[in-house]
């Protein structure tokens, strides 16, 4: 059987759809016997030396060959070869639509590629803060006062009030007279004393709360704090020493809430996967007193925004920290947590023990009355000695007396920084070869869209006139990985 063969000189991979345009020569050729059309045997008679020529394309059988071997033979050549079936079926490959795991024109960047080891651990880091601006002293912040009392503004029979600590200062200059003082301005002041030894309004304080956020008046009115159903102003009627508060409202939507946003590398969202997953990639969110809280990369594939609110409770002291990913305009949750915010002070309580003073008076009445009675001026000068003593020791027992202590902390005061650090890490990979290897795509595809490399998750193909061998070599080329071309 005798037939034209176009011969070629051509270069390509062997997993390569390419085919060549213009061939070297064109031969008539016989087929050998016992010769089939997957791997045929032909004779040539040609003066030309084929030591170049590599390819070839049978019009008879419309299949494209590379050349295994020519072989000189009684002065005749004898070559053999074997079928191309990437490029006797080309059209057929490029036109047929399969589910492509790994591409080289197009991918998907959000499936992580685990081709490529990663390097020895060598992180790189990008941060990003956020002040929410926390008090770093006792002398700034807010302090929240809990009083028994029938404010309208009350839950309960406890009224709750945010006060400067100026205006801390000023009730506990209200409610702490100076002693010494007291005595010396006199029977007035000693009444005063007296009135307030009886009252004992702090027993009206059931709490006081040191937070270190500045709230202002909280959406809450100002007003005079009453202690039970006295002022200060009653107490103490130095008008500079009332104290005042805003009432905090019982609408808890009127309570501090505050907001800050972090954001992750502007490259971010174009990124491969791996440097946004774990275990190659790590986010954390830093931020006292909740402490460090590791977020899953994973959930910010479509985000590189991270808002955190935070939610005080004035009553307890509890703080919630409530964390979102936004997307375009919407926020969605991603993780919550609580501590405790506040720090519980103990305000000092005052035993002002008011009998000692006037028991002191009187004993410096009786004393010296009776040393004039007995007719001695020595006896007269001791007993005034003994009284003077007596009248010391009634001016010390009107100083207030301590029991508690002042600022003792239910939280570590130093752990409260306000400072919101995003942290992320990631390790670097052995360098990639997107041409000879693709990435990861996972769609199903129609072959000549992505041209260059292709590998697909099933090659099984089907086609007019093609042998279940050549279907069975399309197939593990297809799922071994070729060129489109």
């Amino acid at each position: 059987m005798a037939f034209t063969v176009n011969f070629y000189t051509f270069s390509k991979r062997i997993n390569s759809t390419a085919v060549p345009n213009n061939p070297v020569i064109s031969v008539q050729c016989s087929l050998k016997d016992n010769s089939g059309i997957i791997n045929p045997i032909l004779e040539i008679s040609t003066s030309v030396n084929p030591q170049a020529l590599n390819y070839a394309y049978i019009p008879q059988f419309d299949r494209y060959y590379w050349v295994n071997d020519w072989t000189w033979i009684l002065g005749r050549w004898e070559v053999t070869l074997n079928i191309d079936v990437l490029g006797s079926y080309r059209s057929q490959i490029g036109s047929s639509s399969h589910y492509v795991l790994r591409s080289s024109y197009r991918y998907n960047p959000n499936i992580i590629d685990d081709m490529y080891p990663a390097l020895a651990w060598q992180p790189d880091y990008y941060t990003d803060t956020a002040d929410f601006q926390f008090a770093d002293r006792f002398s700034y912040g807010t302090f929240v006062l809990g009083v028994v009392n029938k404010d309208s503004y009350g839950v309960g029979a406890v009224s709750y009030y945010t006060m400067s600590v100026s205006a801390i200062q000023k009730l506990v200059d209200a409610m702490l007279p100076d002693a010494n003082q007291t005595w010396m301005q006199g029977f007035t002041q000693m009444v005063d004393v007296l009135y307030r030894s009886f009252y004992g309004p702090y027993d009206y304080i059931k709490t006081c709360k040191w937070f270190p956020i500045s709230m202002g008046s909280m959406g809450g009115e100002l007003r005079e704090i009453t202690f039970g159903n006295y002022r200060t102003s009653d107490i103490y009627p130095d008008s500079s020493s009332t104290a005042y508060g805003n009432a905090i409202p019982n609408v808890f939507s009127n309570w501090y809430v505050n907001s800050r946003t972090l954001l992750l590398p502007t490259s971010w969202l174009s990124l491969d996967a791996k440097y946004r997953s774990k275990p190659n990639a790590h986010i954390y969110l830093i931020f006292n007193p909740w402490g460090v809280i590791e977020l899953n990369p994973i959930d910010f594939s479509n985000s590189r925004e991270i808002k955190c609110y935070i939610y005080v409770d004035l009553i307890t002291g509890d703080a919630l920290l409530k964390i979102y990913k936004i997307v375009g305009t919407r926020e969605y949750f991603l993780y919550q947590s609580s501590v405790k915010l506040s720090v519980d002070v103990n305000l000092t309580q005052s035993s002002i023990d008011a009998s000692g003073i006037l028991n002191g008076v009187a004993s410096t009445a009786i004393s010296t009355v009776t040393a004039l009675s007995s007719g001695g001026t020595s006896a007269m000068l001791a007993s005034a000695i003994s009284a003077s003593a007596s009248c010391q020791s009634a001016i010390n027992s009107g100083i207030p007396t301590m029991s508690g202590s002042l600022g003792i902390t239910a939280n570590s005061v130093i752990a409260m920084d306000g400072i919101a650090t995003l942290y992320y890490e990631y390790c670097y990979y052995a360098d990639e070869d997107n041409t000879e290897n693709g990435k990861p795509l996972c769609e199903t595809v129609t072959l000549n869209t992505i041209p260059g490399y292709i590998k697909c998750l099933h090659g099984e193909m089907s086609i007019n006139g093609a042998f279940n061998e050549e279907l069975s070599m399309i197939r593990e080329f297809l799922t071994g990985g070729f060129f489109y071309e």
